[in-house]
């Protein structure tokens, strides 16, 4: 039956009990059958001995005992044809029988996986995994080992949150290592790298691939140091910001920026004859202070300081004090 239709009989039998609450009393008094339908556990019942079942389960999961199994894979790997068992009835007795970790998204894992992939953060199974390789890894393999090992997949801009955390860094552009292991310089090196930087007088944002090649042009030692790697370095030191679209900036510089950014925003909406667009407040704070703020950190720079005019398509802003 359907949980709507369920909790209208049970309305009809003077039963006040809210659909949320019905659909945790049924989960140990029915099981469930996908898409809001419910199933009597007699159906349970009738599909064999709960420890057979999970004796299948294991033995199938053991072929890869350190990821995480979809309820369909493990009938697929367990049973043949006819006498695979219903999915929805295995995974009810699997999430009962105490035998198995329950994930998210339905998945399980054998418990004694516990130090295994199936249970690391992010970053502890990347390193993992780098680590078993001996040898830098590409975030395109380390993605399809995740998802061959643990069941679940990941993208390269979460791997990316995990740049110079823990072990892990980024030599280059997709290419991941072990900061004791694969740092191709010494720290006597980086400790050059950004007093060679210094040494360009930085003041404002510029792009990490700029200040490599002027590096490179002073006669820097730069083997093995790539952009990618160079912004690592600079970050580490604590001397500089770096952006996430390859820039960098001195440290301490980026509140100010933001602040500067207000006040030409604020003056251009206050000299304006009337509503402008996003694009023309950029073209116009770029024509007046030399500078073209990116339309993304304009827009959070306007919600502090502008006010959208309602109902207008593009979107207009004028200045907030205005009446």
């Amino acid at each position: 039956m359907r949980l709507t239709d369920i909790h209208a009989a049970m309305r009809e039998a003077g039963c006040g009990m809210t659909v949320v609450g019905l659909r945790y009393a049924l989960d140990s008094e029915a099981y469930w059958a996908g898409d809001e339908l419910y199933g009597s556990l007699r159906h349970v019942e009738a599909a064999g001995d709960p420890d057979h079942l999970c004796e299948r389960a294991a033995e199938a999961m053991a072929e890869a005992p350190h990821r995480r199994w979809g309820v369909v894979e493990i009938t697929q790997a367990g049973w043949d044809g006819a006498s695979r068992p219903d999915p929805y009835i295995l995974a009810h007795v699997m999430r009962h029988a105490g035998r198995f970790t329950f994930h998210k998204h339905g998945k399980f894992s054998l418990p004694d996986a516990a130090g295994g992939m199936a249970s690391l953060s992010l970053n502890e199974a990347a390193e993992a995994i780098i680590e078993r390789m001996g040898r830098p890894v590409r975030g395109a393999e380390i993605i399809a080992i995740l998802r061959e090992e643990r069941g679940v997949g990941t993208s390269n801009v979460l791997l990316a949150q995990g740049h110079g955390t823990g072990r892990l860094f980024r030599l280059d552009r997709g290419l991941w290592g072990l900061i004791d292991r694969d740092m191709p310089v010494s720290p006597d090196q980086a400790q050059a790298l950004v007093e060679a930087v210094d040494g360009l007088d930085v003041e404002d944002v510029v792009q990490l691939d700029a200040v490599h090649a002027r590096l490179g042009d002073r006669g820097v030692d730069l083997a093995g140091v790539t952009p990618t790697l160079l912004g690592f370095i600079l970050r580490e030191s604590g001397r500089y910001e770096v952006g996430r679209l390859g820039t960098i900036r001195p440290a301490g510089t980026g509140q100010a920026a933001d602040r500067t950014l207000h006040r030409n925003i604020e003056l251009v909406l206050a000299d304006a004859a009337g509503p402008m667009t996003k694009n023309e407040i950029a073209v116009e704070v770029g024509r007046r202070f030399g500078r073209l703020p990116s339309h993304s950190t304009l827009r959070v720079v306007l919600l502090r300081c502008g006010r959208h005019e309602p109902g207008t398509k593009p979107a207009r802003w004028t200045a907030r004090t205005a009446p």
